[in-house]
């Protein structure tokens, strides 16, 4: 029974397109009356903060919220604050999403209405480990490229002794997986707002959760108080050298964690090859079997552990 889950998945997707398409054409129907020809950017602004602060009265939300929002900035240079507002309408599509799957497996494996409560869970759980695993992958490219990052940091500081000007000047040299962070980082320095630095610089700290950056940010923040200082220029060359050797040995294990996922994914296919097999050798007894409540929670058991390996092997894969 569990072959249902594909089709559950594109059919809640299918329900949550057409329910989005509904409320936005409802709301701008609604704004056009309401607010005319003000900007619609605002209106969305607005209304996301409103949302949000409405959402943070409970503290496992809010930690969601802020949570998702460090996520998503790795995917742009947007400031957080426009970040959180995406986290927020992420929150709430992805809750839509979910509501669509319970309906509908409930339906679907009607009588066995409970069997559709675990489809929600596993699906969930699915969708949850590939965004994790994705932004895991956009960090880790952040580390790959870090070394060049360095390199023009600490050539450019050498000669211009301003932290500020050097990364303002440095910004399109920069990978793109870097980019938006020191984006970030400039802008932040740049209007001399302390608050706002102290901000930015521990919303990167802990979206990365990486010693190299950790260091990274450390100096930066004593080159723009201490200036062109000969021990910082030092500490860029030696910080450097450590990363090149951590990003080797670290290759190593993520290519490691990497096969093991593979090997995951391709065990997803084995209850479908050993059904089908069982089904050619043994005929309608198989098929019975797999239609049963016990044949059912077998394979929900087998994917539920699945899922359990890969998140374990993620999670270890980032204490790295």
């Amino acid at each position: 029974m569990l072959e249902s889950i594909p089709f559950i998945t594109v059919l809640s997707l299918f329900a949550l397109s057409i329910t989005i398409a509904g409320v936005k054409v409802i709301v701008n129907t609604i704004d056009r009356i309401k607010y005319g020809n003000v900007d619609g950017h605002l209106i969305f602004s607005s209304r996301m903060d409103s949302i949000a602060r409405w959402l943070s009265k409970s503290d496992l939300i809010r930690r969601m919220i802020n949570d998702l929002t460090l996520k998503i900035s790795v995917f742009n240079a947007k400031p957080y604050v426009m970040n959180m507002r995406y986290a927020v309408l992420v929150l709430i599509i992805f809750a839509v999403l979910i509501i669509s799957i319970l309906v509908i497996s409930v339906i679907i494996s009607f009588p066995f209405w409970y069997v559709g409560l675990v489809y929600t869970l596993l699906i969930t759980a699915g969708i949850s480990i590939a965004f994790t695993y994705i932004t895991s992958a956009a960090n880790a490219r952040f580390l790959k490229h870090m070394p060049d990052t360095l390199k023009i940091l600490s050539s450019r500081f050498a000669c211009i002794n301003n932290i500020v000007k050097c990364i303002g000047v440095s910004i399109t040299d920069f990978h793109k997986s870097i980019r938006g962070d020191m984006i970030r980082i400039y802008d932040s320095m740049k209007l001399n707002d302390m608050e706002r630095i102290k901000q930015t610089f521990n919303a990167i700290d802990v979206k990365y959760s990486n010693e190299h950056m950790t260091l990274l940010l450390e100096l930066i923040w004593h080159a723009y108080y201490n200036g062109g200082d000969d021990i910082i220029k030092k500490q860029f060359e030696d910080m450097l050298e450590d990363i090149i050797e951590d990003i080797e040995n670290k290759r190593d294990l993520r290519a490691a964690s990497l096969s093991y996922i593979g090997m995951g994914i391709a065990f997803c296919l084995a209850i479908p090859a050993v059904k089908l097999f069982n089904s050619g050798m043994i005929g309608e007894m198989s098929d019975a079997f797999y239609m049963s409540q016990n044949g059912v929670w077998l394979e929900i058991a087998y994917y539920a552990f699945l899922i359990a390996l890969s998140f374990i092997i993620l999670m270890l894969e980032k204490s790295w």
